[in-house]
């Protein structure tokens, strides 16, 4: 089809020449119309095989042991050592890994902690770095 030129949503009249504004109606029905966004979609999609990576992991390994492995999202935050030990002997918050543990240490997102001991965490943090 040539309905998508330079970006722009065009119907082949040689008269109107104006883009064709349903194109970016998401509801507009009609044959000519679902032409159009499948069209839109088809070219978009070639676009986004070409500039985007979606794969997390680049070899084949990791990509087979990935499906293995439990995602979780993490934080490392910094606190005086006695506050640091403190925080780790609740067993709510870890060492933090790769990090100078007698400084940082982790906590996990996953409710085990309540978003006010989180604040204070990061506010305590955020005043020791800056």
């Amino acid at each position: 089809m040539d309905f998508v030129k330079k970006g722009r949503v065009k119907k082949n009249f040689p008269i109107l020449k104006e883009e064709y504004i349903l194109a970016h109606v998401y509801n507009a029905s009609g044959a000519f119309i679902g032409q159009v966004h499948s069209e839109c979609e088809d070219i978009l999609g070639d676009i986004s095989k070409k500039c985007f990576h979606n794969e997390c992991f680049k070899g084949e390994q990791s990509k087979r042991l990935i499906n293995h492995i439990e995602i979780i999202e993490i934080m490392n935050l910094k606190d005086a050592p006695d506050e640091v030990a403190a925080h780790v002997e609740t067993g709510k918050v870890y060492k933090a890994y790769q990090m100078n543990k007698k400084h940082w240490y982790t906590i996990i997102l996953d409710e085990s902690l309540t978003d006010g001991e989180i604040i204070e965490f990061i506010r305590r943090s955020f005043e020791i770095v800056k």
